[in-house]
């Protein structure tokens, strides 16, 4: 039997799994299970997970193109861009590196999807629009969501903003990455933005009662015997 290679296996995933909506490939293609690896976090997905995934995405009716594609005997990367062709006309960039094993994709790396198409000569930035943000690469609302997060330039946490006294002792980052983590793998495997927004405000409540809960503890100790 032929042993596809990672240039191959990736054609089958974008073109026919995906364009296509073929997603009973997925059982051809890829190994059972992949191992996606995300921002602080690893999931295996056995094939009909695998296949429930891609049925939420086909239902864009999603077009995938290649901005840029190399690959090797054992892994394949995709600059990609996505279209819907649904009547919304959402589109989406991202990147994926997938490594290849006996002619199936065993593993995933890729970041959080980003709206739009990936920018082209032409698409030039002005770093001057920025008034002054220390870092030229940020948009406004990059700077401003990070002056939301508390967090400066330089990238440290403003002990002002946390409350609760987390600051630099560790604990509050851990907790962040944890959650924001979690929301970072649902975003990239729904559209839905009510329910990206559902799971971060249940991991904020999380958050607070894992903060609060050794006071709850000391208080109930100290509540008096009827």
């Amino acid at each position: 039997m032929t042993v596809r290679s990672p240039r191959e296996l990736i054609e089958i995933y974008w073109e026919r799994v995906y364009n296509n909506g073929e997603v009973e490939l997925v059982r051809e293609v890829c190994a059972d299970p992949i191992v996606r690896h995300d921002p602080g976090a690893v999931t295996r997905l056995g094939h009909d997970e695998q296949i429930e995934r891609v049925k939420r995405s086909v239902a864009l009716k999603p077009h995938f193109t290649h901005r840029v594609v190399h690959a090797d005997d054992r892994f394949v990367t995709s600059v990609w861009n996505m279209v819907s062709g649904d009547g919304r006309d959402i589109r989406l960039c991202g990147i994926e590196v997938f490594e290849a094993e006996d002619g199936r994709l065993t593993r995933c790396w890729n970041s959080s999807y980003e709206k739009g198409f990936w920018g082209e000569d032409g698409d030039e930035f002005d770093p001057a629009a920025l008034g002054g943000t220390s870092a030229g690469y940020r948009t406004r609302g990059h700077h401003s969501q990070l002056a939301r997060e508390g967090i400066g330039s330089g990238g440290r946490r403003h002990a002002s903003t946390d409350r609760h006294g987390a600051g630099d002792n560790g604990h509050r980052p851990r907790h962040d990455e944890r959650y924001a983590a979690r929301a970072n793998v649902l975003q990239r495997w729904s559209h839905n933005g009510a329910a990206i927004h559902d799971l971060q405000d249940r991991a904020t409540r999380e958050r607070h009662a894992e903060r609060h809960q050794p006071v709850r503890a000391r208080a109930e100790c100290l509540r008096p015997v009827r």
